[in-house]
């Protein structure tokens, strides 16, 4: 087995969804920590990639990255968390953020105010999958006294996306973790995790991690598995 150390494997826009499967088991036998899916419009949505790779391994946690906070309603995402949880308790981990502008442009869902939209839509999901009711609008949804019948009993790890200065302050105080663009230099993600992301000094309860891009493939029985390595 590989020292892999705290090295994952991000599935997504590369890997066709039926080799999901084959290709998350085959990242748990050589070893490696963690697994991820990135949602890339239009190839393979976001919650059934998860679901595979949770279906297909033992024990590596695996998250989902990210979540458009404009392409799901924050009740039906808390909803969908909730059950992979309840399923695969300690496992799952999943980051929300605005998604690529050039995709929201495409589908008319670009938000006036971006970062409200993301940390509001963050708030609500993090409370519903705490069991809370939701009965308030936000700058981008609007919730009537909402409330997720199965909550989670262990709520699953939720991270934001971000990138410049004023989210990296929204998400270091409220988030899990911190996910940075794929094309993170290791000269920014150096920046990023120096930055202080709140305000009057409070102490952090984030790390930023990134997913470099890198060239390693694996073939099996004649399939290529196209694979980003993700740090932590």
């Amino acid at each position: 087995m590989m020292n892999t150390g705290t090295i994952g494997i991000v599935f997504g826009s590369l890997t066709p969804p039926e080799e999901l499967r084959e290709g998350a088991a085959l990242a748990e036998r050589l070893g490696f920590r963690e697994l991820w899916f990135s949602e890339d419009c239009f190839f393979t949505g976001g919650m059934s990639g998860l679901t595979q790779l949770l279906a297909a391994t033992r024990a590596m946690p695996a998250g989902l990255g990210l979540a458009s906070v404009m392409t799901r309603h924050p009740a039906v995402l808390a909803m969908e968390l909730a059950g992979l949880a309840r399923t695969y308790p300690g496992r799952v981990k999943a980051a929300v953020g605005l998604g690529n502008t050039h995709w929201l442009r495409q589908m008319g869902l670009l938000p006036p105010r971006p970062l409200s939209a993301v940390t509001e839509t963050f708030d609500v999901v993090r409370e519903l999958l705490n069991g809370a009711t939701v009965d308030r609008g936000s700058a981008a949804h609007h919730l009537e006294g909402i409330r997720l019948d199965f909550p989670p009993k262990q709520p699953p790890e939720l991270w934001i996306g971000a990138v410049n200065e004023r989210a990296l302050r929204a998400a270091g105080g409220r988030a899990d973790g911190i996910l940075l663009s794929v094309l993170a230099s290791p000269a920014y993600v150096n920046w990023a995790r120096g930055w202080p992301p709140t305000r009057g000094g409070q102490r952090r309860r984030s790390r930023p991690s990134s997913w470099p891009p890198s060239p390693t493939t694996t073939r099996r029985r004649g399939r290529r598995y196209g694979t980003r390595s993700a740090s932590s």
